[in-house]
């Protein structure tokens, strides 16, 4: 699938927010990363395109927040995201 018609695809709120992601490939070598809030009430985790970029997650930005603002200057041990590393070989 061309990445344009994967972003279309995949375009608007209805794909936010997302429940966990992984990341893979190049960058990584070969590890697989995922990354997963613990829960999502009172937190928001959702990806935001920056910009239309050439080539895969150039221009995507992934967001964990707070929904209320008066709580989005820290976020709590209790809802740290979790990261799992893994070697794929």
């Amino acid at each position: 699938m061309k990445w344009p018609d994967l972003m279309r695809k995949f375009s608007g709120s209805k794909w936010n927010p997302i429940k966990s992601t992984e990341l893979y490939g190049k960058p990584f070598g070969a590890r697989k990363i995922r990354v997963q809030p613990p829960n999502l009430k009172e937190m928001r985790f959702a990806w935001v395109e920056g910009y239309p970029g050439v080539f895969p997650f150039q221009g995507i930005s992934l967001v964990y927040r707070a929904t209320e603002s008066k709580n989005r200057e820290t976020i709590p041990k209790n809802k740290r995201l979790n990261e799992f590393i893994t070697r794929v070989r």
